[in-house]
């Protein structure tokens, strides 16, 4: 529980202190995310990274994750407005985990992920909204 509370809130220190270029918010994929409660972004947000950490062809959009933070109105000033969200971002993170490796038969943190990131960038989901090519 403490793990989870810290890693939310690295995420939104580092969007609050980071500055990148301009990204483009009006993407399908982007908009996929923007619209999802803040427990499901944080859970795509994840499997976007373990995606990235797993395959040499895409990088985690860092920029993007500054940006959308930025954007969401359940974050302000680089903080979670209820830190009561963390149990609930925890129990995202199981179901869409469980989900995207029933989706693509894998096994996040062992299998490759290249053909599933490829496949979440074709169909413009939440979670390609934080890959880009390397």
């Amino acid at each position: 529980m403490i793990r989870a509370g810290l890693s939310v809130f690295a995420l939104a220190a580092v969007a609050a202190c980071s500055s990148g270029p301009a990204v483009n918010l009006d993407t399908p994929a982007v908009q996929n995310i923007l619209s999802q409660p803040f427990p499901e972004y944080a859970a795509k947000l994840r499997i976007a990274q373990q995606i990235a950490a797993s395959c040499d062809r895409y990088d985690f959009n860092m920029d993007m994750q500054v940006a959308l933070s930025a954007a969401r109105p359940d974050t302000a000033n680089g903080r979670l407005i209820e830190f009561r969200q963390v149990r609930g971002v925890e129990l995202a993170k199981d179901v869409e985990t469980r989900s995207f490796q029933a989706k693509h038969g894998v096994v996040v943190g062992v299998d490759n992920l290249c053909a599933a990131g490829d496949r979440e960038v074709a169909e413009q989901t939440g979670i390609s909204a934080f890959l880009q090519a390397s």
